[in-house]
């Protein structure tokens, strides 16, 4: 039994979080559908609700990276910050079906660099819960009162709730979402070190063919993207999924305007096809095809001039 089965109990008569990441604010297009990230979003608002909780998410430490992979109500600087050793949770190992309630501010020192100043001077409590354990990743809810939150509810702590188990199912019964995180969150290459693999390919004898994935018509505005912790969720999902699709041996670098692009190394010419038919087959399933049906591809013939592939990448143009 999959996602979509959990999903569908929850009470969309009373529950609007079956229609989530809808378009907020002008930054992100309203696309609803079925997929794994639709289905765990959903029951991850529903969890939300059910807490009273305006700031929480869903926290991932693996053995190579730790990182706040769906949240809202923080902001972006907390986001980039929150990595935290699961043991100032006080926890030696982690423990299914047990909630820590933590008073960061009783050891600052531990605490404060994790989020932002503004968001520090409202904390004051912070909820946490293990839901599970995916191969070498282990993956936590937290959920944190903050005198900042508009509605000043206390925080109910959904101990014998059905939605965390769902949630809890969700992770077990979707290893492939989570594997993409595994081999860290950085999405792109720095100039050196793609200069180097670049040099070590062409070296080889091998030809790049250049990708260009285009995300402007899925988020409305780059400017605002980051001002949204949902849209920013996703957008960094996506980045993370291609980033695992295009593999550890190409050259990914995220530019600034919305747009991906990938150098795909190779001793033959490349269907360029079948790569992008391999790129879609994983994405409709993590992200939905409505969704994904907004990403542009774009490749270009076999290069094997190193210089071009170079500016090709890290260039203006």
């Amino acid at each position: 039994m999959g996602l979509i089965s959990h999903a569908a109990s929850i009470d969309t008569a009373t529950d609007k979080s079956t229609e989530p990441l809808k378009k907020k604010n002008g930054l992100l297009r309203k696309i609803v559908e079925s997929s794994v990230f639709d289905n765990f979003d959903a029951i991850f608002s529903a969890v939300l609700r059910k807490a009273d909780a305006e700031k929480a998410g869903i926290y991932v430490v693996t053995d190579v990276s730790r990182s706040l992979i769906i949240s809202e109500g923080f902001d972006l600087t907390t986001i980039n910050r929150f990595y935290p050793d699961p043991k100032i949770f006080g926890l030696s190992e982690p423990i299914n079906n047990e909630w820590i309630q933590i008073d960061p501010k009783k050891d600052s020192s531990l605490f404060q660099g994790f989020f932002s100043s503004h968001e520090w001077s409202g904390l004051e409590s912070l909820l946490v819960f293990h839901l599970s354990q995916i191969t070498d990743a282990h993956v936590f809810i937290i959920f944190c009162s903050s005198s900042l939150s508009i509605q000043r509810k206390t925080l109910k702590i959904p101990l014998e709730d059905d939605l965390v188990s769902q949630l809890c199912n969700c992770i077990n019964q979707n290893p492939h979402f989570f594997d993409m995180l595994l081999e860290g969150s950085t999405c792109g290459l720095p100039k050196k070190a793609g200069k180097d693999r670049l040099n070590s390919a062409v070296n080889a004898g091998m030809t790049s063919t250049l990708l260009k994935i285009d995300l402007s018509r899925l988020f409305v505005s780059e400017e605002n993207l980051f001002r949204d912790s949902r849209s920013l969720s996703l957008y960094r999902l996506l980045l993370m999924n291609i980033s695992r699709i295009a593999g550890s041996t190409n050259i990914m670098v995220v530019k600034k305007s919305l747009e991906i692009r990938i150098s795909l190394f190779s001793s033959q010419k490349i269907d360029s096809e079948l790569y992008k038919n391999r790129f879609l087959q994983n994405l409709h399933r993590n992200f939905g095809i409505q969704r994904i049906s907004k990403l542009d591809f774009e490749f270009s013939d076999s290069v094997a001039d190193m210089e071009k592939i170079y500016g090709y990448l890290y260039g203006d143009a």
